[in-house]
């Protein structure tokens, strides 16, 4: 039969043979009359709607296949799929539209290469999913009453109205779901312990509409965690008592209230951060801030640290120039920082700073306010060639003569950049290991250099500049930590 054809097929009693074509086909019949009959689709996009009550036993459609869509209409309706109903479904998905009276689906026995969407009606239902990626779409009202098991596979539920968790506990019937898709209302979900039931690696992912969302993880226990994805509106976010997940893009931020509670916490920016206000006003409880690639600048306040393990915050910076401010933090608030590539200025408070080095070529650096004897200057031990063991030489002077044992060599006069530094040690150096160096430029700054063969022979880095006010003279070996 032609592909712009379709008919509908309607079973009797007996086992029928209902062979449908290449058009958009539909198998129509009471529960009883379908069972056991021979349902075969065709390549067009067909559907299966039983006309009745009743209940699929495990073998009731075992002969279906090539039909894409089960439609239960308002009837009570108990309905088992198998794997062999996926024979000839484009896409290994079948899709379960349900109604307003009570029905299973029950897809447990479906093994990962298939899957199943399943949409929610107004009763109380029972949905299992199968060990591939399924898909639950419901209402507000629908997943109150609801019971919906993922079982394995990464499983999502969207929502498609606004979450009213008002005391019901709106996600009480919802085990095995790894993704959480909120409308573009405004939305109010608590997620706790019974929902981590058979969540793949613990981790619940909820994404946020365009609207306010209110989404409280606050009574999870550790291990459990969430991975909560903010969208646009003023959203408040709560973290559990695990390692938790929060991301935004920069201008979402913006007027967004965060608590990551307990656990290690990180909140992912993953766009430039540009903004001329403070997108961190509202953030507490969050161990670690990653950056975006591209131009950032974001500045560090004591109440950022509130709640905040051993009072410390890591902040990783992108591919491009950070600014990163920590300069108004007092006590012993202190920051781990990682530029990473490009020109950043780190600017340390009045705790424990640390700043971070992955590899000689994150260097070219601005450190404001250094503080010698109480922040520390962080390397990789590798890829900068460094054994922490043997790192315990310094040398001061005018001569780079005797470097064979010198792990930080401090110049008592002026280099003017990196080439210089090479040329000194080209001329007289004698070091065939790597070494850092100390000295003060033209404008009277000190600059922390880094090469890996002290006898001028290779490129040598300019890792930092540590400003005016610190004289190469107090820098020493407790200033660096190698590891």
């Amino acid at each position: 039969m032609a592909a712009s054809y379709g008919v509908e097929l309607i079973g009797g009693g007996g086992l029928d043979q209902l062979l449908g074509g290449s058009g958009i086909d539909r198998f129509v019949g009471t529960v009883a009359d379908l069972s056991g009959d021979t349902i075969v689709g065709g390549s067009g996009h067909d559907t299966l709607a039983p006309t009745s009550d009743g209940a699929f036993g495990a073998d009731a459609l075992m002969n279906m296949r090539e039909v894409e869509v089960v439609a239960l209409g308002d009837h009570a309706i108990s309905l088992s799929i198998v794997n062999a109903n996926f024979i000839g479904v484009s896409g290994g998905r079948i899709k379960i539209t349900g109604g307003f009276s009570d029905q299973t689906v029950d897809a447990s026995s479906v093994s990962s290469a298939y899957s199943v969407e399943i949409l929610g009606g107004g009763g109380g239902d029972i949905l299992l999913g199968s060990a591939g990626n399924d898909l639950f779409r419901s209402s507000s009202a629908q997943l109150s009453l609801a019971t919906i098991h993922g079982n394995d596979g990464r499983d999502t539920l969207d929502m498609t109205t606004a979450a009213r968790d008002d005391g019901r506990f709106l996600l009480s019937g919802v085990r095995g779901i790894e993704i959480v898709r909120l409308a573009d209302f405004r939305n109010l979900l608590i997620i706790n312990d019974n929902n981590m039931i058979d969540v793949a690696t613990g981790r619940m992912k909820i994404i946020g509409g365009s609207g306010v969302d209110i989404i409280d993880a606050s009574s999870l226990t550790a291990p459990y965690s969430v991975e909560l994805v903010s969208g646009a509106g003023a959203d408040v976010l709560r973290g559990g008592a695990g390692d938790d997940l929060f991301r935004f893009a920069a201008s979402h931020l913006i007027g967004d209230r965060v608590r990551g509670n307990g656990g290690n916490d990180t909140l992912a920016i993953e766009s430039p951060v540009v903004q001329q206000v403070n997108v961190l006003a509202d953030v507490q409880g969050i161990e670690n801030i990653l950056l975006a690639d591209g131009f950032n600048r974001i500045f560090l306040r004591d109440s950022n640290f509130t709640d905040v393990l051993d009072g410390r915050i890591a902040v990783t910076g992108g591919s491009g120039r950070d600014i990163i401010g920590g300069a108004l933090l007092t006590g012993t608030n202190g920051v781990d920082f990682t530029g990473g590539d490009g020109q950043d200025v780190l600017r340390g408070g009045g705790g424990i700073d640390r700043f971070i080095w992955s590899d000689p070529g994150e260097g070219g650096d601005v450190i404001d306010f250094f503080q010698p004897g109480t922040d520390k200057l962080v390397f990789q031990g590798t890829n900068f060639a460094l054994d922490a063991i043997s790192f315990d030489v310094r040398t001061e002077g005018d001569s780079a003569t005797n470097l064979m044992t010198t792990d930080l060599f401090v110049y008592s006069d002026i280099l003017a950049d990196a080439d210089d530094v090479q040329a000194l040690l080209a001329t007289n150096g004698t070091g065939d290991s790597p070494l850092f160096i100390a000295a003060r430029d033209d404008q009277n700054h000190t600059i922390l250099y880094y090469t890996a063969l002290a006898d001028g022979s290779v490129t040598v880095n300019e890792i930092a500049d540590l400003g005016a006010s610190v004289a190469p003279m107090a820098i020493g070996l407790a200033d660096f930590v190698i590891g």
